[in-house]
């Protein structure tokens, strides 16, 4: 399962929050926070690179430092995005 650590000092701008995702290999990338939800106790957002129309979905564990973003399983995604879907 991949993780994805975020520096915490992200931009609020109005209505849109800015992310910045670091991967393993040291490599930035900004994604905006379209939405958060929460399913089966858990914290997940939909993240949605500037520019570009597909979306990422990845499970939000945050301390008090720190926000970290990680990949949901293949048998977890399935059944996150029916969810997703299910509240527009």
């Amino acid at each position: 399962m991949e993780e994805i650590v975020v520096n915490k000092e992200n931009e609020l701008d109005e209505e849109l929050e800015l992310v910045e995702l670091i991967d393993e290999d040291g490599n930035s990338t900004m994604f905006i926070m379209e939405e958060m939800f929460e399913y089966n106790s858990k914290v997940y957002c939909v993240l949605v690179e500037p520019g570009e129309e597909e979306a990422v979905l990845m499970e939000m564990i945050e301390s008090e430092d720190s926000m970290e973003f990680i990949a949901p399983s293949e048998l977890v995604y399935d059944e996150l995005v029916e969810y997703y879907q299910s509240l527009e």
